[in-house]
Order: structure tokens, then sequence, then C-alpha cells
């Protein structure tokens, strides 16, 4: 959480529930008395648990008004409420099946649409804005005040504008694919973060974020390069408002300047959420969006002291690929990068530990001080780092560049390298 106020921005969605009435001639349903504010309530809602103040800024009926401000707001919040409160809210109706939901409708109606007079409209002066689009002319109304916002995190659905100029933009995998209509290729991480580098350079955003359901996200910004903060599944089911719950920790994140470390953050932040709430879980019909994994995946370093650094980084490979491939120094390449008191377990130690693991296929030894040789005959299409290095600084970016593939950074936990456990262990040792 931060201290200052954010200024959110939303078409706001009504969700009702029905009760399926079964007959032997068909199936109707009912719809029930009780009504939840969604869309851009889902984030507010995620933002003012935590403590964080917010200004709303969004369109509902009047009758609505005194339930939004009461149910979601605290006192040092407020909701600024476009239109003249006569038009509905769009609708969305949800079957409770065994406990699982199933949305029969989107929401989308002409009779939805709003004529909206921004003109007058003055925003906060507050230094943060959080973008909720869901195509229902609320954020197109009030576009031109948002220029003056320092930093801006944009979650687009399937009918929003376009999001202006230095914003974090953070949808999921398919809103990408439909922005990108000349891109037909698969659901792997290299088609994500070709398209989120493209996205970037070509609209002039600050840094794109594709999340992938319980997998985590990728990203991509000019001070980064790609990378990839994976995550716990907490299923393998859609969960209805992930999206909003993660939009909102990015937003509140307390230094979006490291956008690698505030996605991290926003990740593990938007699970615990989920798990601690009891969040519904919603199916559309179908399971959970997959990651489509590329054949091969490289990844290389000493791997001395196995620590909870390196099973991230193992792990985030196999979430990404069918086979993975380890480059590990020899003892003679860890001696000459690191000294004569290094490496503290031999090759063959090393390399059973990697493969005890469970992510490792293969494992490669080198005797150079990098493994480009290695590389240049394997050839895989994605080559992990786990740091907070630039991908295209990585020593192995030059050759991955030049067999047509793609550098990839995981960050690691901080505070943690195999230096420091090394010294650590010695200074634990009895005399």
């Amino acid at each position: 959480m931060i201290q200052e106020l954010i200024t959110v921005v939303g078409d706001t969605i009504i969700d009702r529930t029905a009760k399926p009435l079964l007959s032997r001639q068909r199936t109707t349903f009912r719809l029930n008395d009780d009504i939840t504010l969604g869309g851009v309530w889902n984030s507010v809602r995620a933002l003012e648990a935590t403590g964080q103040p917010v200004t709303v800024i969004t369109a509902l009926p009047r009758a609505l008004i005194d339930k939004a401000i009461s149910s979601f707001l605290h006192d040092e919040s407020s909701l600024i409420a476009l239109g003249d409160g006569t038009t509905p809210a769009p609708e969305r109706i949800w079957i409770n099946a065994n406990n699982q939901l199933i949305q029969v409708n989107s929401g989308r109606s002409r009779d939805c649409r709003q004529t909206l007079n921004s003109r007058s409209l003055q925003l906060p002066s507050t230094s943060r804005l959080l973008v909720q689009d869901y195509g229902f002319d609320v954020v197109a109304s009030v576009r031109e005040l948002m220029e003056d916002f320092e930093t801006i995190v944009w979650d687009p659905h399937l009918y929003s504008i376009l999001p202006i100029r230095r914003s974090i933009v953070t949808a999921n995998a398919r809103y990408y694919a439909t922005l990108d209509r000349s891109d037909h290729s698969s659901d792997e991480a290299c088609t994500f973060l070709r398209r989120a580098q493209a996205f970037t350079e070509n609209h002039g955003w600050n840094a794109c974020v594709t999340t992938v359901g319980s997998a985590g996200a990728f990203g991509y910004s000019p001070d980064t390069d790609g990378f990839f903060c994976p995550t716990v599944a907490y299923e393998n089911r859609k969960v209805v408002g992930a999206g909003d719950l993660f939009s909102a920790a990015l937003a509140s994140a307390p230094d979006l300047k490291d956008i690698r470390g505030s996605v991290r953050t926003a990740t593990m932040t938007t699970i615990r959420q989920i798990r601690s709430e009891h969040l519904t879980i919603g199916v559309h019909g179908k399971n959970e969006f997959q990651i489509q994994k590329v054949p091969i995946i490289a990844t290389g370093g000493c791997f001395d002291l196995l620590h909870a650094g390196h099973i991230s980084l193992l792990s985030a490979c196999r979430a990404l690929g069918e086979r993975v491939v380890v480059l590990m120094n020899s003892d003679r390449s860890v001696r000459m990068l690191k000294g004569q008191d290094r490496p503290i377990r031999t090759a063959s130690t090393r390399r059973q530990q990697l493969f005890d693991t469970g992510y490792v296929d293969d494992v490669i030894e080198f005797d150079e001080p990098t493994p480009n040789n290695d590389l240049m005959t394997l050839r895989p299409n994605l080559f992990i780092k786990g740091g907070d290095y630039k991908a295209s600084q990585i020593t192995e970016a030059t050759i991955m560049a030049q067999i047509g593939g793609l550098v990839l950074t995981v960050p690691y936990f901080s505070g943690i390298s195999t230096t420091i456990l090394g010294a650590t262990r010695h200074d634990n040792m009895e005399p």
C-alpha cells in the first residue's frame, strides 16, 4: 500500500446470480434479488481492503450511489459519479452450479451505452491512476484528462479503447491476441514476449504485462526487457475478478519504477487474496487458460548450493518448456569465475541435485566461462536467467539472437545467493 490517494476510473457492472428452475419441457432461470457491484468496484474493493484510500470515477444509476459509498468506500475515499444517474448500468448474469459460476451473458447492451459529458470534470490531483475499462464509455469520456497523471496502470478488456502513452498496461493473453490481428501464433512464452515488446514500442507504453492465470505474469519494459514472474497455482480454473485484483495490487505497489519487482509482488498478493477470501471460481464453460510450452528451454549457471532462487528459476523453466536443459559450469569453470575455494559441491553432486528437483531433463557441463558453444548446438527457443539483469545485457543474449531465440529473466528472491549461503555455512561450522 502507498500513502497517497489513488484515482480509479472505470465502468460499473452489476453482477446478478440466477437460480435454475428445472421442468420437463425446459430450464428457466429466476434472478435473485441481491446484486453485486462489479467492474471497477472489484479493484476498489481490493484496494480498500488494504486501507488504501481511493477516488472512484464511474457512472452508475442514482439508486446505487448510496449502496456504493456505504459498501465500498472508507472515510478518506470518495466517489465522483458521471452522467445524470438515469442510464441503467450493464448487468452480467451468472448461474451458480456446483459452486462454480457460469456466465450466461456478457452485460453488453446498447441500452447501457452512456453519453457522458466530462467537460467540467476536474480529476483529483493525485499522481497515480488505475483504469478499469470494460468498454462502456466511462474511460473514453475522460481520456483527455488522464495525461497529467505521473503513473498510469491500465487494465483493458475486450471492448475498451487503446491505452494511452506512458501507461503500464496489464491484461490477459486473449486481449493482446485480439489486439494483434496479424499474429496468429500459439499461446506460448515467445509469443507473449514478442507481442509485449511490439506493443510497448509501437504505442509508447511504459510496460506491457500479460497475465496468464494461475501461472503468473509475463512482462516487458525498456528498462528490463522480457521477464516472467511465476507463482504457485491456486487451482486450474478461472477465478472471477482475478485480473482486477492483480491490477489493483500493481497500482498500489510501492515503487512502480521497479516494474519487475512490482509485478512479482502483485502476482503473490493476488494469490494470497484469492486463497484468504475463498473467491468464487467461474468456468465460462471451459478450464483456466493454459500456456503452450515451447520445445526447448535452457538455463545456465554454477548451481553450487541450491537455494530457493534456483528452485523458482527451474520451476519457471518447467512451466514454460517441454524440455528443460541446464548448462552447468564445470568445476574448472567455476574456479575461473568464483575463485579457488569454489565450487563447494563437485560437478557430479551438483548434477545429481539438479535432476533431483524433478524440473530438469538434461544437464550439459561446460569448461568455458560461458555456454555459448553449447547454445549454438542446442538452439533452444528460450534462455532463462534468474536475477535482476536486463535480458539484452546477459552474456548469452547475443548467441540467442543469432539462433532466433529469446532471453527471459525470472526475479530471484532478494538476499539469497550461493555466496551468502556459503559464507553462512562456514560461519556456522564447529571448529
